[in-house]
C-alpha cells in the first residue's frame, strides 16, 4: 500500500474526529483499486524523450572553432594596458569557458 492510501486508512480508522462526508469519502478512495504505472508505458515515453534528445543534438549548429593565432593578435590593442600574451591567454580562457573549439 502506498504512502497516500495508507494515510488515508490511519485517518479513516479514526474517524470518529472526522465529519461523515469525509468518511465516506475515504472509503470510496480505499475501495478503489490502487493504481499500478503501467511499465510498458513508461519505457515508451523514455524511449520518446531519448529520441527527442537525439533529435535536438543533430540540429544544434556546430561548435565554433577557437580563433587562431592570428586572429587573437588582429584583435588586440596596445592600449589595453596588458601584453599580447596575457590578451592570448584571456581569449583562450574566455573560450574555453563558453565551450569553443573544445
Amino acid at each position: 500500500m502506498n504512502r497516500e492510501r495508507e494515510l488515508l486508512k490511519r485517518v479513516f480508522d479514526t474517524q470518529h474526529t472526522l465529519s461523515v462526508q469525509i468518511g465516506y469519502e475515504i472509503q470510496e478512495l480505499l475501495a478503489q483499486p490502487e493504481h499500478i504505472p503501467d511499465v510498458g508505458s513508461m519505457v515508451e515515453r523514455i524511449n520518446w524523450l531519448e529520441d527527442q534528445l537525439k533529435q535536438i543534438e543533430q540540429d544544434s549548429p556546430p561548435k565554433p572553432e577557437a580563433l587562431s593565432e592570428i586572429e587573437i593578435r588582429s584583435g588586440y590593442n596596445a592600449n589595453l594596458h596588458m601584453t599580447m600574451k596575457a590578451f592570448s591567454a584571456g581569449v583562450k580562457f574566455a573560450e574555453k569557458a563558453h565551450d569553443i573549439g573544445v
